[in-house]
């Protein structure tokens, strides 16, 4: 069976089907924004465990076009399971910011990525680990920036990494913040 990731988009009077994604992801966990030239930007998740031209689609992948949803550019951001579900943003400088929660079992911790403004779509990415490596915390990340361009994300803590459940003591809502320092987003973290 094949699995697509479809766009509905408005264009010269009306609505159409845009391809984002043909046969390779299914379109779980997706997320939609426009960067300040009006591109979209579709972040979607893949679940299933095959390969495509000998490559594995399993992952985060992130997708933009520059055409109205003709072609393309799309990268796998990260090759891993995803079981919640991502989110993405674009800041008032261009930026681009997905967080996700790592699911895979050594790791159990959210991530945040983030492209610089005018950054190479395909390789510029730079990235934190959310909340600290003795918790598993990250999981069903929020992200939003505020009028100066500073970075908040929102995330659920389940437990210690140390415990196999997640318990009442730990379990919690975190809310990390990052302002802008001496003109660089992104590098201090207040939680």
């Amino acid at each position: 069976s094949r699995s697509d990731v479809e766009l509905a988009w408005k264009a010269g009077g009306g609505w159409k089907n845009a391809m984002v994604s043909q046969g390779v992801g299914g379109g779980q966990h997706t997320d939609l924004a426009f960067d300040k030239m009006n591109r979209p930007i579709v972040l979607f998740t893949t679940l299933e465990e095959k390969q495509v031209d000998g490559d594995s689609v399993l992952g985060l992948w992130i997708a933009r076009s520059g055409d109205d949803a003709k072609t393309w550019d799309m990268m796998k951001l990260y090759p891993g399971k995803m079981t919640s579900s991502p989110s993405l943003v674009v800041g008032p400088d261009d930026a681009i910011y997905v967080a996700f929660y790592d699911g895979e079992p050594q790791e159990q911790r959210g991530q945040l990525y983030r492209l610089p403004p005018g950054g190479d779509f395909k390789g510029d990415w730079e990235f934190i680990k959310l909340d600290k490596k003795t918790y598993r915390g990250g999981q069903d990340p929020s992200i939003a920036i505020d009028g100066n361009g500073a970075v908040a994300v929102a995330f659920y803590r389940c437990s210690r990494a140390s415990d196999s459940d997640c318990t009442d003591q730990t379990d919690a809502l975190v809310v990390g913040y990052a302002p802008d320092t001496d003109g660089v987003p992104f590098k201090k973290w207040e939680w």
